[in-house]
């Protein structure tokens, strides 16, 4: 046991199984980068620790009640194979809608399985109602004698293709139904005070009342009494214990921490001082109960063999088998340490941000102190060593001089114990490890501590004393402990400081260390985005675990769970179900039934693939089951407020969900019932998060983001808008952003403020916007996604100059945004030129400052790819913004653009101006403007307008008048709400002209521009759209909608 805790070998299975458990995070696992759909908040939480009582979780098993709605669903699937037989067969007058509209989606906010504000599902959540795609005709039946339809091959393929994804999706739910088949109504396992082990003495003092902690009044067996307690405290740790009573009180402090070990150090102390002075006689049994407490520890650290050793020793071995036994006890605890990670840090924004403070600094007071004790435990080795080469005579004093060399040993805190224990390395391993952890400022000593007693430390210590100070268990043990507060408080910037620094020394000490830092590594990529990573280190977690999961389930059901969650941050939806699954089934196998967690994981995992695989009552099925398992939150863990939180945007995202999936159907009465559900869960959902946190944390702001989802779908545009400001503040202002949800937010806000025609009140968005852009740079995401980047500056100048108001003030502005995007953008294109290897996202380049060892080819199971807003054409989007400056740079000179932009005429919310260019080349395809075409090839080219009114499926032909322009008049139906259109060259989708720069300029002919369309608000009795346009000099397009008889200019 001694070996394997201190990373040598392996040989305890009983004691890895009984320690690994305790140093994963078991957090709620929600995804940081999900490509599609609902769930896409940051949800990093680690839950409740608990300790499990008696075989399993408590409380009575209740028979699942949904596997009679999961055969209604296989029985309709059969039904459904039945009736298509059936129609096939007699034909029918069903309707059957193009390939064209089945593509046509409308940006669902879409769900994965695990958390966080994430470019990708960002990037997905685009507008309901968006234009169809373009240019497919419409399905072709075949009219029967009798008036039935007969289907074509290629229908009655799709409609067998629907049928089978339909049984697939019983069979799925079946499947999961019976994993849920008995479950249990209490706390998940793991999820109290302790986790599976119980508290720690760090706990002594302290009672907890199934909500908060209290300090206990009178003092039990083996443990010291509050009032004791804190009569021995520092004025600093009595303002903590007292201050935040309720979150752990005695136990946050680190002056309360490792009292077991020092109790036995202290008696190891008194026994070699003794034999040391000669008066071992005179020795006298001390009753002590926290020794005693100590001892019996011994058998919870599987050290009943020192305990065995004790009985009959020598008083010199007594002592050394004592403090030997007290160092192994605190590497132990130490690196089971969660003490700080398990505080739920509800107490608003301004309470956790001075207990961070204040948990920050007695890290600091103890890096110092054991600095201290390790200088001075040199010191006084150094000259016990000089005083022994005095003497005369080596075999007189050879045993007393190793017996003060112990005792020395115990009063520098374990330094030197530690140092022996450490495997020896070489000076190159040394060399390399000290340069590995080198760096301009000390991650932990100078940054993440900054203004501390440690960053005082930094300075007057070099880079290896450091470091060696670090690797105290410790200090390495409660290094781990506050990444854990970090993240809990999203300092995602000091969580990767600390994690960067400490993994390499846990590697170091290898076993549950390596484990634990891995964990916490792995958490902290999924925060950054960085899932890749993320999986990577999950992965050679599982290499380095030597039991099975049948012989220690708690551990796996913890490593799946986050499994799970990486892979649903891949959009790898499928294996996020059989990792969520499997959490279930290692349970299963050693009797402990489904909890909470299992309902909702696999509510979310279901969701996620019904929505993908358009199996509405997959999805409906997925909604029932969250709303089971907040039903058993409220009850089982009430104290713990951000997980129902977590479980009640949930339940609003799955029912917006089947809300769409009705809107794309066209049911929109049927729709809407289902975006009512969802309100209240999302409404009560922000209120948690806002009140548990504060305002400005990203998970207030995701939920504040999904709000305004739900609020769109209802059409309450002031109150989205609201939502929204807030969302794009936390966005903007947070440690995780991206630029691609940056960029997806701009364009919820921008398609609100269009539709309440207050676009000029975006200016208000100013100083987020550069506070945004530094914190971006800051983190080198400009060079790590320039064109991505380069997009995201676009954006903002787009919001700049549409609030302007006309007055050209904002014009400097957003020229220095696009400038900037046009630097980016040149740097890449010339890097992608010469053959330097461009990363266009992290995720392609592993970062360096901390090494997973495992294999990338074990990673190598999903395939790479790019969520969020991408641009697939650089160069498209590099002459894009060139021609706005042109036009800007002439704007600044009093030049007036040639097309207006007129906010009371623009579309419906959640549009996007300037979408990700699209890289279809096409031979005919102009490499440059027409501005760059003289006039005579202009004029040669033939053009015609392709709009929405006819689902994008027929061209109406500009015609050339005698003035050189190009027009048309279209007839357009009256239920068309939003007019939508693009102008169309030589009729070639290749060559589309469209509007840019929030319709100051015209872009194209070229491929791009899917999205970027003019539109403009019908009115009523208005049924002509004329077009007017003129290719030659600047270009010039005009467009207004008529009456039959007198007209009505709406747009221009």
């Amino acid at each position: 046991d001694l070996a394997w805790i201190n990373g040598r070998t392996s040989s305890s299975s009983a004691a890895i199984r009984a320690t690994l458990p305790m140093v994963l995070a078991t957090r709620a696992v929600h995804p940081s980068s999900s490509p599609e759909i609902f769930l896409g908040y940051p949800a990093l939480q680690p839950a409740q620790p608990g300790r499990r009582t008696g075989a399993g979780t408590s409380g009575p098993k209740q028979r699942h009640c949904f596997s009679q709605q999961a055969a209604a669903l296989a029985a309709a699937a059969a039904a459904a194979r039945t009736a298509t037989t059936s129609s096939r067969l007699a034909g029918g007058n069903a309707k059957f809608s193009s390939a064209r509209a089945r593509r046509h989606s409308a940006g669902l906010v879409g769900l994965s399985c695990g958390g966080g504000t994430s470019a990708a599902a960002a990037a997905a959540t685009t507008t309901l109602g968006a234009e169809a795609e373009d240019g497919a005709a419409a399905a072709v039946v075949e009219v029967l004698p009798d008036g039935g339809v007969l289907p074509s091959e290629d229908e009655a393929q799709e409609e067998e293709t629907r049928t089978a994804e339909a049984e697939d999706s019983a069979n799925r739910v079946a499947r999961s139904m019976d994993l849920l088949e008995q479950y249990t109504a209490q706390k998940h396992p793991g999820h109290q005070p302790g986790r599976f082990q119980g508290p720690g003495p760090e706990f002594d003092g302290m009672e907890f009342d199934g909500m908060r902690w209290r300090m206990k009044q009178e003092a039990e067996d083996g443990q010291r009494s509050a009032s004791t307690a804190l009569a021995r405290m520092s004025e600093a740790d009595r303002s903590l214990a007292t201050r935040f009573e309720a979150e752990g009180g005695l136990a946050l402090c680190l002056g309360h921490a490792f009292s077991r070990p020092e109790r036995l150090r202290r008696e190891a102390r008194r026994i070699l001082e003794a034999v040391d002075n000669g008066t071992v006689d005179q020795l006298e049994e001390v009753e002590d109960p926290e020794l005693e407490a100590a001892l019996e520890d011994l058998h919870t650290a599987k050290l009943g063999m020192h305990l065995q050793l004790l009985e009959g020793a020598s008083p010199m071995e007594r002592g050394v088998l004592l403090m030997h036994a007290a160092d192994v006890m605190e590497e132990r605890e130490a690196v089971m340490r969660n003490v700080w990670s398990d505080v739920e840090f509800h107490g608003g924004a301004e309470s956790n941000a001075e207990l961070v403070s204040q948990l920050e600094r007695q890290f600091a007071s103890q890096l110092v102190r054991t600095a201290d004790a390790r200088l001075k435990a040199k010191a006084e080795a150094k000259q016990r060593s000089e005083k022994d080469q005095q003497r005369p005579d080596e075999d007189e004093v050879a045993e007393p001089s190793a017996v003060a060399t112990a005792a020395a040993a115990v009063a520098g805190a374990a330094a030197a114990a530690t140092a022996a224990r450490t495997p020896a390395e070489s000076d190159s391993e040394r060399k390399t490890e000290s340069e590995g952890s080198a760096r301009e400022a000390d991650g932990i000593f100078d940054l993440a501590l900054r203004g501390s007693e440690a960053e005082e430390l930094a300075q007057r210590l070099p880079e290896e004393e450091l470091t060696e100070t670090l690797l105290e268990p410790r200090n390495l043990g409660v290094a781990l402990d506050l990444v854990g507060v970090y993240l809990k408080n999203y300092e995602i910037d000091k969580a990767d400081l600390v994690i960067n620094r400490v993994v390499p020394l846990c590697r170091r000490r290898g076993g549950t260390w390596l484990v634990k830092a891995l964990d916490k590594l792995s958490a902290v990529r999924m925060k950054q985005f960085r899932a890749y990573e993320a999986l990577t280190a999950l992965r050679e977690i599982e290499q380095v675990v030597p039991f099975a999961p049948e012989e220690g389930w708690e551990f796996h059901d913890i490593l799946y769970r986050n499994l799970a969650w990486c892979y649903s941050a891949l959009d790898e939806a499928e294996r996020c179900l059989e990792y969520t699954r499997k959490s279930v089934e290692v349970k299963k196998s050693c009797g402990i039934p489904a909890t909470w967690f299992d309902i909702w994981d696999l509510g979310k995992a279901h969701a996620r693939i019904g929505q993908k695989t358009k199996q509405r009552e997959e999805m409906k099925m997925a909604y029932d089951l969250c709303l089971k398992a907040a039903e058993i939150h409220r009850t089982a863990e009430p104290h713990d407020r951000i997980m129902l939180a977590k479980i009640l945007s949930n339940i609003g995202e799955v029912a917006m969900g089947v809300g769409d999936s009705f809107h794309l159907d066209g049911q929109d009465d049927e729709a809407r019932p289902w975006y009512e559900k969802a309100e209240p869960s999302l409404e009560e959902s922000y209120r948690l998060h806002f009140e548990a946190l504060g305002p400005l944390k990203p998970l207030a702001g995701w939920a504040a983001g999904t709000m305004a989802h739900c609020l769109v779908r209802l059409e309450r545009w002031e109150d989205a808008r609201r939502y929204l400001a807030m969302a794009l503040k936390v966005e903007c202002t947070k440690d995780s952003q991206t630029p691609g949800s940056v960029i997806e937010l701009i364009d919820r806000v921008l398609g609100v403020h269009n539709r309440l025609g207050q676009l000029q009140t975006m200016a208000e968005y100013a100083t987020d916007f550069n506070e945004c852009l530094a914190g971006l740079r800051s983190r080198g995401w400009e060079e790590r996604e320039r064109d991505v980047f380069a997009l995201l500056l676009q954006k903002i100048a787009t919001v700049l100059l549409a609030s302007d108001s006309g007055t050209g003030n904002m014009i400097p502005k957003a020229l220095e945004k696009l400038k900037e995007a046009e630097t980016n953008l040149n740097i890449l294109l010339g890097g992608l030129s010469s053959g330097a290897r461009v990363y266009y996202s992290n995720e392609d380049k592993l970062n360096s400052d901390v090494e997973v060892q495992f294999n990338r080819e074990g990673a190598a199971e999903v395939a790479a790819k790019k969520f969020g807003p991408q641009v697939e054409n650089a160069a498209e989007l590099l002459q894009e913004i060139q021609s706005t400056i042109r036009i800007l740079e002439l704007g600044k000179q009093g030049y007036s653009p040639a097309v207006d932009f007129r906010p009371e005429n623009a579309g419906y919310a959640d549009q996007n101006f300037t979408q990700p260019m699209e890289n279809t080349p096409s031979a005919s395809t102009p490499r440059g403007n027409l501005t760059e075409l003289d006039d005579a090839a202009a004029l040669a080219m033939t053009y015609a307008v392709a709009g929405n009114w006819n689902d994008w499926s027929a061209f109406a032909e500009l015609r050339r008048n005698a003035e050189d322009k190009f027009e048309a008049e279209i007839e357009v139906p009256e239920n068309v709400d939003v007019i939508e259109f693009q102008v169309i060259c030589n009729g070639d989708w290749n060559q589309r002209i469209f509007p840019v720069a929030n319709g100051a300029a015209i872009g194209g002919p070229s491929a791009g521009g899917h999205g970027q369309n003019w539109r403009l608000r019908a009115a009523t009795g208005c049924k002509i759209l004329r077009v007017s346009f003129d290719p030659t000099g600047r270009r010039r397009l005009d467009f207004s909608l008529h009456a039959v008889s007198p007209s009505v200019v709406v747009g221009r």
